[in-house]
C-alpha cells in the first residue's frame, strides 16, 4: 500500500479516518476522474485515494516549497537512482556513533544550504537525485519530521537524534513512485492559486494550508520563507467559493479555535452555509514543546457537499 515517503510536519495519517469519512459520494462512486491537491506536504491522503482505486486518472500536484517538490518527481521518475543514493548515506550514518551522527547531519545540513543557493529545479539530472536524497536524509534525521527554513531560505532544523532512523525505504519509496505514475501526477511547484484552470465538475480537490496559528506563540508557518498569514487564509476562501461555482468537490483541512478564543470565528465567516459545511474532528499533535501536550486536538474540515 502507498504511503507517505517523508515524515511531515501537519501530515494527515493521523487524521485519515476523519477525512475519508468525509469523502464525496460521487468520489466514492468513481464518478470524480482528477484530483487536485495545492499544498501537497506528505500527500497521505492522494497516496491512500491511489490505492482505493476510485477512479482517478488524473492528479496535479502542487506545493510551494520547490525542495519537496522536487522530491516527488525525482520518486515519481528516477526513484531507482534515488535509492542508490539515499542507501549510501544511510550506510555511511548509521556506522556512526550518537556524537559523530549529529556532526555528520549537521555537515549534510549546511552542505544543502551551499548548494541550494541558485540551483535549478527544472531538470531531472544526477545532481537533482542527490539533492532529493539529501532532502529526504535530512527529513529522516532531523528533528520530528520539520522542515523549516529562515529569513534567507535556508533549513535550520536541529538534529533529530534517532536511534536507528530509517533513511531508505525501498519498498515505501516503490509503492510512492508507481502510485504518482498510475495516476499520471502532474507534479510542480506553484501557488495554491495556479490550480483555479485546472478544475471541473469531475473534480475533487483537498486543501491543507499551513495552519492558522491558535496563539500569537504557536505560530509555525515557515514551510517556505514566504509565511502564510490570515491575508493568504481569506485569499484561499476566495479560492474554495470560486471552485464550488465551477462544481468541484471540495474538503479543506484547518486548525480549530477553541470557543474561548476571541476570534473563534474566524471559519465560520471564511466559510459561511450553504456551501460549506465545517465538521470538527479529533487529531494528534506533531509538535509540541511539552511532551504532555501532544494529545488529541480538534481540528476542522471544511466540505462543500
Amino acid at each position: 500500500m502507498a504511503r507517505p515517503f517523508l515524515k511531515w510536519v501537519g501530515g494527515k495519517r493521523q487524521l485519515l479516518p476523519s477525512l475519508l469519512s468525509l469523502l464525496p459520494a460521487p468520489l466514492i462512486a468513481g464518478r470524480l476522474s482528477t484530483y487536485i491537491e495545492p499544498f501537497l506536504g506528505g500527500g497521505a491522503l492522494f497516496f491512500h485515494l491511489a490505492d482505493m482505486d476510485l477512479g482517478i486518472q488524473k492528479a496535479y500536484l502542487r506545493d510551494a516549497n520547490p525542495e519537496l517538490i522536487l522530491a516527488y518527481r525525482v520518486v515519481q521518475k528516477k526513484v531507482d537512482a534515488l535509492i542508490t543514493s539515499l542507501q549510501r548515506l544511510e550506510k555511511k550514518h548509521l556506522a556512526l556513533s550518537p556524537d559523530a551522527r549529529r556532526e555528520h547531519f549537521l555537515q549534510q545540513r549546511k552542505k544543502f544550504n551551499l548548494e541550494g543557493r541558485g540551483f535549478s529545479f527544472r531538470h531531472l539530472n544526477g545532481d537533482a537525485i542527490e539533492r532529493a536524497g539529501l532532502f529526504i536524509f535530512l527529513n529522516r534525521t532531523g528533528y520530528n519530521g520539520l522542515w523549516r527554513v529562515n529569513g534567507k531560505g535556508e533549513f535550520n532544523v536541529p538534529f533529530g537524534r534517532y536511534r536507528q532512523p530509517r533513511i531508505c525505504d525501498e519498498e515505501g519509496l516503490r509503492q510512492a513512485s508507481h502510485a504518482l505514475k498510475a495516476k499520471k501526477a502532474v507534479i510542480e511547484t506553484g501557488d495554491y492559486k495556479d490550480i483555479e484552470t485546472l478544475a471541473d465538475a469531475a473534480t475533487f480537490i483537498y486543501y491543507d494550508p499551513p495552519y492558522r496559528p491558535l496563539t500569537a506563540s504557536s505560530a509555525f508557518t515557515a514551510y517556505t520563507s514566504r509565511g502564510f498569514d490570515d491575508r493568504e487564509q481569506e485569499c484561499l476562501a476566495d479560492l474554495y467559493r470560486r471552485m464550488t461555482q465551477v462544481g468541484a468537490s471540495q474538503m479543506l483541512s484547518n486548525s480549530a479555535p477553541a470557543k474561548s478564543h476571541p476570534d473563534h470565528q474566524f471559519f465560520a465567516r471564511l466559510y459561511p452555509g450553504p456551501s460549506a459545511h465545517i465538521h470538527r474532528v479529533k487529531a494528534r499533535r506533531s509538535i509540541n514543546s511539552q511532551g504532555g501536550g501532544r494529545g488529541a486536538i480538534e481540528e476542522i474540515v471544511v466540505t462543500n457537499f
